[in-house]
């Protein structure tokens, strides 16, 4: 099918709930369709349209690109605004020559989180519009509600994940599916956004610091952040002891972030410099990721952003099922990844290659490079549905 220059085309998925990773995955396959048809029409489907255009500035004054408020599933029989928007959020799905759904954690062993951002895709189903799904994450799912929910995705034209473990996970629920393995869009974020070649050369070592709050995540539902916060201090208390060095607080979520980040900063020498600036949208994370020397992150949007700087050393901690097939998929280094349990118990392990990601910044890059030819196949992809 190719679209006229006109035609129009609706994205959902977990967008304008102040995650930057969301976002810049949101912001990349924009950039990804105006790059391969920039006449098409866009329209967003957001949580909360405030909080989503405070993330896309650049999309303000874009007269291509709509953002709706959505509130399916939300309860708003007593709110005739929440209502009214829901009506125009299927009104523009009505509309559109195509769906997008995704990218990002749609499909989670979780039956609340699944039917809220399943409900567009199904209604596009149900009304007969090509769906592309673009480069989803899926958990292992045990729950047969979960499973019954996941059965009825039949009809998209084009059915991507993130990782080969999703399509293992999904293919043992949609046993004939055509599943293809795209990586995620934000590998290639700085096609568009990329000013500048390499990160910044600063007067004291500045370690950019991401922390997820681990507590109930996939992998460690028994340890307590606490625990975590206290090892993860002590570190970071010894490697300040032999090589001086600043941390710069770089959260992709602030509230939920913010838990675990607190109780580590507690425990901190005080003579460490921590400085937190807020990003408010993906390119100002972007900014601030060039400005740091080493890169401390859980978060695995926080450090897929890292791969798009230059020789920027990343290490990261797997506290969640996600980042852990992203290291085991990973061809390049292995080593700058650690576990939760390794950093309750391993602490000098974690100390020595920070330090050495100090003194040899060149000998730590992960190398994410192919990820990054593999993310940019979605839009070869797109180009078969909205190319001019």
């Amino acid at each position: 099918m190719i679209f006229n220059k006109n035609k129009k085309i609706v994205i959902s998925a977990a967008y304008g709930m102040g995650n930057i990773g969301d976002e810049a995955i949101c912001s990349t396959l924009v950039n990804d369709i105006f790059y391969i048809n920039n006449k098409v029409k866009i329209t967003i489907l957001a949580k909360d349209k405030n909080i989503f255009l405070q993330s896309h500035p650049d999309f303000v004054d874009d007269k291509r690109i709509k953002v709706q408020q959505s509130f399916f599933l939300q309860s708003f029989l007593k709110e005739p605004k929440k209502l009214f928007n829901t009506f125009l959020s299927l009104l523009y799905i009505v509309n559109c020559d195509i769906f997008i759904w995704g990218g990002g954690g749609v499909i989670r062993d979780k039956v609340y989180w699944l039917k809220f951002y399943i409900c567009p895709l199904f209604f596009a189903q149900f009304i007969g519009k090509k769906i592309f799904i673009a480069s989803i994450g899926v958990n292992e799912i045990y729950n047969d509600e979960v499973k019954k929910i996941v059965r009825k995705i039949k009809k998209a034209s084009f059915f991507s994940v993130r990782d080969k473990k999703s399509k293992n996970n999904l293919l043992n629920i949609l046993k004939n599916q055509k599943i293809a393995v795209v990586r995620d869009p934000v590998f290639h974020f700085k096609d568009y956004y990329n000013e500048e070649e390499s990160i910044h050369k600063n007067e004291i070592f500045v370690i950019g610091l991401n922390l997820a709050f681990i507590e109930n995540s996939d992998l460690y539902k028994e340890i307590k952040s606490n625990e975590f916060a206290v090892s993860l201090s002590k570190i970071l208390n010894a490697v300040y002891s032999k090589r001086k060095y600043e941390i710069l607080y770089l959260p992709t979520d602030r509230d939920k972030d913010s838990i675990l980040f607190e109780k580590v900063k507690k425990n901190l020498n005080s003579n460490i410099v921590i400085k937190s600036v807020e990003s408010k949208n993906p390119s100002e994370y972007l900014d601030r990721l060039r400005t740091v020397n080493l890169l401390v992150s859980s978060r695995m949007h926080s450090f897929i952003m890292g791969s798009n700087i230059d020789y920027l050393p990343i290490i990261s901690f797997v506290y969640d099922e996600k980042i852990n097939v992203l290291r085991n998929e990973l061809l390049g280094n292995k080593d700058n990844w650690f576990s939760v349990n390794n950093i309750l118990h391993n602490k000098e392990d974690i100390e020595n290659k920070i330090i050495n990601c100090i003194d040899f910044p060149r000998n730590n890059l992960l190398g994410f490079n192919k990820f990054y030819d593999d993310s940019r196949t979605i839009i070869t992809e797109l180009s078969r549905y909205i190319k001019k």
